[in-house]
């Protein structure tokens, strides 16, 4: 099976960060990196991504108390769903940033004044897929690993 994962984001104010990709191919981690807020609403960037698989894996909103980054976070994923659905009639498979880390983190508790324990994540990516110290992995790369992971273990598609 062939998965793209995306870990969705957009920019706000000076909190900015890149949207997260991981494409699976085969049940291979083939290539991972991190999108600009310009590369990831290119339709083209995206078709290019997307035309190669045939799953969807993306981040579902979380939804916290500020409805600004609640709408963004809505617009970037919906910028990934709608041609991945309509254009190529892919599976959308939605996972939750509870289930994922939990499932990397063996047991992470999700809730007020909790945070992401980026060194296990980072030590789960590595050992799982195999990928060398010397190799940079951002928080947004590592996130989008980490769902794309999730996603085929949960579906049974094997990696």
């Amino acid at each position: 099976m062939n998965v793209l994962a995306i870990d969705p984001a957009f920019g706000l104010s000076r909190y900015v960060s890149k949207t997260g990709f991981a494409l699976f191919l085969d049940d291979k981690l083939v290539e991972y990196g991190g999108l600009s807020a310009g590369q990831a609403v290119d339709f083209g960037t995206r078709v290019n991504l997307l035309k190669q698989v045939t799953h969807l894996a993306i981040e579902d909103q979380w939804h916290g108390r500020n409805i600004q980054v609640m709408k963004g976070l809505v617009m970037a994923a919906a910028w990934w769903i709608v041609p991945a659905h309509d254009l190529f009639g892919h599976t959308i498979i939605r996972v939750s940033p509870q289930e994922w880390q939990k499932a990397v983190t063996r047991g992470w508790k999700f809730g007020r004044g909790s945070r992401k324990d980026n060194p296990a994540i980072e030590h789960y990516v590595r050992h799982r897929w195999g990928l060398a110290e010397n190799v940079l992995l951002t928080p947004d790369m590592l996130s989008a690993i980490c769902i794309g992971s999730v996603a085929m273990y949960r579906e049974g598609i094997k990696g």
